[in-house]
């Protein structure tokens, strides 16, 4: 499905992460690397790898069929292996699905990779809990 999340949280923004695509019980968000991101290693601190794919669980959780936003969710827990440098000049794209889950409770396995080179930077797993809307 096309996206149609439209605005995101100011903090989704500040760091520039777009949702490029998102269904029922799935989403893809994109962030192009910016030097504000840089730890004294010169890579991405990973508090904002970890925001990028927590971010990505929330959208996949409360995306309808339609791409839109059909509820709200909070994250229980949240796992993640840092396995790459998410790097200067580098752009991420995130996969997140729905492994599975409850009536409130649901569980999200994502992804983040490299959309340039491919290559596998994160993967992660995460629990969420449903609320109810505004």
């Amino acid at each position: 499905m096309t996206n149609s999340w439209g605005k995101m949280s100011r903090f989704t923004e500040l760091l520039g992460i777009e949702v490029e695509e998102s269904g029922l019980g799935y989403a893809i968000l994109t962030c192009a690397w910016k030097p504000e991101f840089a730890n004294d290693s010169n890579v991405t601190h990973g508090g904002v790898i970890a925001t990028i794919m927590d971010t990505a669980c929330g959208v996949a959780l409360v995306s309808d069929e339609n791409g839109k936003r059909a509820s709200r969710v909070v994250t229980v827990s949240f796992s993640l292996s840092y396995i790459a440098p998410f790097r200067e000049g580098d752009r991420v794209r995130c996969t997140a699905r729905l492994a599975g889950g409850g009536r409130k409770l649901k569980t999200v396995k994502v992804e983040l990779e490299s959309a340039v080179t491919s290559d596998l930077i994160a993967s992660g797993f995460g629990t969420f809990r449903q609320i109810a809307n505004r």
